[in-house]
């Protein structure tokens, strides 16, 4: 752990006020323990700390277009393409309509 007060880190180390923070975000898939596992992906996305309100605005204008009135959706895409859980009784193109129209934060195909 760095200590604040030692030379070597004077002076670089600066209030969140000043520079502000990135947040990072880490999840994986696959089991590395596991031999009926082919790949095992570990992925991450980092976003300034100011960007997250904005985000979480679009996403809750995707929730209100799509989905008035229900209670928060969760806005994973294995889920949305496969129509699992929520997502089962949500017509493929309305589900491809959220991914590929509106969702924020993941426009792959």
């Amino acid at each position: 752990m760095r200590n604040s007060s030692h030379p070597k880190w004077r002076g670089q180390l600066s209030s969140p006020s000043s520079q502000g923070m990135y947040l990072l975000y880490l999840d994986e898939s696959g089991n590395e323990s596991d031999p009926s596992d082919k790949f095992f992906v570990l992925g991450g996305a980092a976003v300034f700390e100011r960007v997250t309100f904005f985000l979480s605005q679009a996403l809750e204008s995707v929730q209100t277009k799509h989905f008035p009135g229900v209670p928060p959706v969760e806005f994973h895409t294995s889920p949305i393409r496969t129509g699992k859980g929520f997502w089962r009784n949500i017509p493929e193109a309305k589900r491809l309509e959220v991914l590929d129209g509106d969702c924020p934060v993941d426009r792959r195909k």
